[in-house]
């Protein structure tokens, strides 16, 4: 361990124990976790990694980390930055590993807290749902409420009032389906053993890798003094091949002793411009328009996708109720 320069962990660790272990040798430490609570224990090594001039980047990958990026860059586009809704897009056909798989559907039927106007907001997940139009082939996708983590580490980290964040599945009958089984409680089917072990099989095989994933990050805010909301995008090819790319990047930064001591979230990086930049000349497809705050248009061309930059609307699905939250 001591002849290491940076650690990178892959899978959840119910503990801390080798985070600790690699920053008390003055090791850096990246994590990729989506899980909210271990992103929290984390955070209190802050002191730890200081204490030996070691660094921990947190928030890596597709979701969080490439959203956290679009949402640090959509900061510095206004005076105040008053909203922000990070939508993640995922095709069916992509080849997930088995852990992010068995994460997503244990948040099928979660019960969670956004962040609005600074206060937790009770909400569920696939209880409400947006439009996004993706402009290269003119679909309109439906985008469900997800518990992904940067929807409240954001809060923080960016100091904004109100952070949603919401999943668009390819194709969109998967995500309507994926609602109902959400809403309707057939989710729960899945605590059953034998048929959680089938669909993560089934979901980890049923692709080549390949398939179009990205974030869509709308933000809406004061500058020079009028409402504006623009949008802010980046999309690839697979999500694994886009949580390495980001990885990759945070490790060379990591490398060239730039970053300060301590434990930070991706978004809090100082070379957050160098790392879009950097991702952009990687192969991911950036992009980045104004909406008219009025009809929820976009004024510019858009070369990825667009947010329906009306209000959120209640999932409304067969068999089921309207979300109160």
């Amino acid at each position: 361990m001591p002849a290491a320069t940076s650690s990178v962990m892959c899978t959840d660790q119910r503990r801390a124990l080798l985070a600790r272990q690699v920053l008390t040798v003055g090791a850096h430490y990246v994590d990729i976790t989506a899980d909210l609570p271990r992103l929290q224990g984390l955070e209190r090594l802050d002191s730890l990694a200081r204490g030996h001039g070691a660094t921990s980047v947190l928030s890596v990958g597709l979701s969080p980390g490439l959203t956290n990026l679009l949402a640090a860059q959509a900061k510095k586009r206004f005076d105040r930055l008053d909203r922000l809704d990070l939508i993640v897009m995922l095709a069916t056909g992509d080849a997930h590993g088995r852990a992010a798989i068995a994460w997503t559907l244990d948040n099928l039927h979660a019960r969670f807290h956004a962040t609005r106007s600074g206060l937790p907001h009770p909400v569920r997940a696939f209880g409400n749902r947006r439009g996004l139009y993706v402009v290269d082939d003119g679909r309109t996708l439906p985008a469900f409420r997800f518990p992904f983590p940067e929807q409240r580490t954001l809060a923080d980290t960016l100091g904004v009032p109100t952070v949603n964040s919401w999943l668009a599945l390819v194709p969109a009958a998967v995500g309507y389906l994926t609602a109902l089984a959400a809403r309707t409680g057939t989710a729960h089917l899945l605590r059953n053993p034998s048929v959680r072990r089938l669909v993560i099989r089934a979901l980890s095989t049923a692709g080549a890798g390949r398939a179009r994933c990205g974030a869509v990050i709308q933000a809406r805010g004061l500058r020079a003094g009028r409402i504006r909301v623009i949008q802010l995008s980046a999309t690839g090819q697979g999500q694994n091949a886009v949580t390495g790319l980001v990885t990759a990047r945070v490790v060379r930064h990591l490398a060239d002793g730039s970053a300060p001591p301590g434990v930070h979230h991706i978004d809090q990086l100082s070379h957050g411009d160098h790392l879009i930049a950097a991702l952009g000349a990687d192969g991911l497809a950036m992009g980045e328009e104004e909406i008219d705050v009025t009809t929820g248009r976009q004024l510019g061309p858009s070369r990825v996708a667009q947010l329906d930059a009306r209000p959120d609307t209640p999932a409304h699905l067969p068999c089921s109720s309207p979300d109160s939250t």
